[in-house]
């Protein structure tokens, strides 16, 4: 099963099998401990999801993005997708750091006011997904649950080439309530 065409917003779960310094574009040299790393993204423009995650894999390209520079030196492992029509990126990105994602300050979120798209944890953090499943568990009046109400998103999982698809189990909101 290839990847969607469609819109959405992705986590590439990397490794980096040894420290090292990056030079990254405008961010400088930055030091990256051993270990995993989620990056939080989107794809809303020309080939959606499949156009933008396709660039990511390619080892060789032009350096475009924070994520570029990184990815020359670390691994893609697996994909996490959604194909909301509404970006998911500021939501997931505030998930993974609480969550426990150690966040590298300025890495991919230039055009934004999140602390950055990209985290390290030591060990890796399996249970991203099931994270970003709950949200949404929580009282209506939390954003952060009323977004996953309001969608009923396909969620995928791609590992060593196989695509896995999860259907979140999403609510909607109750009664006629705007979210």
């Amino acid at each position: 099963m290839a990847l969607p065409a469609a819109s959405g917003t992705y986590i590439l779960l990397l490794y980096l099998p040894k420290g090292t310094a990056i030079e990254v574009g405008r961010l400088g040299r930055l030091t990256f401990k051993r270990g995993w790393y989620t990056y939080v993204g989107t794809a809303f423009g020309p080939g959606g999801l499949a156009a933008r995650l396709s660039r990511h894999l390619k080892k060789e390209k032009k350096y475009h993005w924070h994520i570029d520079y990184f990815r020359a030196a670390a691994l893609p492992k697996q994909i996490w997708y959604s194909k909301a029509t509404k970006s998911m990126e500021h939501l997931w990105a505030a998930t993974i750091s609480k969550a426990g994602g150690m966040s590298v300050i300025g890495f991919g979120s230039s055009d934004c006011s999140c602390p950055s798209h990209l985290f390290f944890f030591p060990r890796r953090p399996d249970y991203i997904p099931a994270k970003l499943q709950t949200i949404g568990a929580g009282r209506p009046n939390e954003n952060a649950g009323r977004i996953w109400k309001q969608y009923n998103t396909d969620f995928m999982i791609k590992e060593n080439g196989k695509l896995i698809s999860v259907v979140l189990k999403c609510l909607k909101p109750p009664g006629n309530q705007k979210t």
